[in-house]
């Protein structure tokens, strides 16, 4: 999809709403940052987080999370906390080897607490899923898949997912 015809269309259906804009990418000066920055500027009332800021180590597959403890000390829970409220949550994440970073892999597979417990954090919330790259839109089938677990485990509707060319954008 062309950036221009995303935003039009992205736009008004987050205008009203507190939404947050997670930009998923390790790198700093990357076109994820950039395409939240036009987010953010079309829709000044939304709020941003960087992952790359949030300190989340990866799944140890320890099932602990199923008794509510999860021994990991890392700032997973104030990424959620991050969410919590919010009315609409979009990621911006690249493509990284059909796809989503390590980073916003271990924030979905950290999850696990809520799939097993049935307890979803986030209420009345809607869900966008936006990923670039320089290769195609069939990128998108996979990490889609991934996003949309995370989305349903949260308690979020997903609503649609945009695949925008890295060229879009840098």
């Amino acid at each position: 999809m062309k950036l221009k015809e995303f935003l039009k269309e992205i736009s008004p259906r987050i205008s009203k709403k507190n939404a947050l804009a997670v930009n998923a990418s390790p790198r700093k000066n990357g076109n994820c940052r950039k395409l939240v920055s036009l987010i953010n500027a079309a829709n000044p009332k939304i709020s941003t987080i960087h992952l790359d800021a949030f300190r989340i180590l990866p799944c140890e597959g320890c099932l602990n999370c199923i008794s509510g403890s999860c021994p990991s000390n890392d700032d997973f829970t104030k990424f959620i906390n991050q969410m919590k409220g919010k009315e609409a949550v979009i990621i911006v994440s690249p493509v990284f080897f059909c796809g989503v970073p390590a980073q916003l892999k271990a924030a979905i597979d950290r999850c696990q607490f809520y799939w097993s417990s049935k307890i979803k954090p986030l209420k009345n919330c809607e869900g966008y899923f936006v990923l670039t790259g320089e290769r195609s839109e069939r990128d998108l089938i996979c990490c889609e898949k991934t996003v949309k677990a995370f989305f349903a485990t949260l308690g979020v509707k997903h609503i649609k997912s945009y695949y925008i060319p890295k060229n879009e954008i840098s």
